[in-house]
């Protein structure tokens, strides 16, 4: 059984309904761009720094649409952030010229900067997201 039913006359409302899709994604990437830049303020923020390249490091990835997921991340390519974020081994007694020093522990705990970040990020979203929802209704009802 099919259900048929003609536009005619409803091409101002169509139009309206295909523009509602092009706000909300344009609010919703607006919103997740500063929502990310936030979340990557605070990656820097909690970085312990030695010499500050781990905390320059921690970027941006520019919000995206990709079919009806939308996505915004942070990332960092300094050789040994992921050493920094989950921990690793090391051999005691070995002089580190950087640290101008001997090491001590055979294994150091990891930060998890990135991903308590992340957490605290994750509990902001709802909150930015529906901002975005507001701000593009105000557009389509003004």
């Amino acid at each position: 059984m099919t259900i048929e039913f003609r536009t005619d006359g409803l091409k101002e409302e169509m139009a309206k309904i295909h523009k509602l899709g092009a706000t909300f994604d344009a609010e919703l990437l607006a919103e997740l761009k500063d929502f990310g830049m936030e979340w990557r303020d605070d990656v820097r923020a909690n970085t312990h720094v030695i010499t500050g390249q781990l905390r320059r490091s921690s970027n941006l990835v520019p919000p995206e649409k990709s079919g009806s997921v939308f996505s915004v991340g942070i990332s960092n390519n300094t050789e040994y952030a992921e050493h920094y974020e989950y921990g690793h081994r090391q051999q005691p007694g070995r002089y580190v010229p950087a640290l101008g020093k001997r090491l001590k522990a055979s294994y150091v705990k990891g930060q998890y900067t990135f991903r308590t970040a992340r957490q605290r990020a994750l509990v902001r979203l709802p909150k930015a997201l529906r901002a975005a929802v507001n701000r593009a209704e105000a557009k389509m009802n003004g």
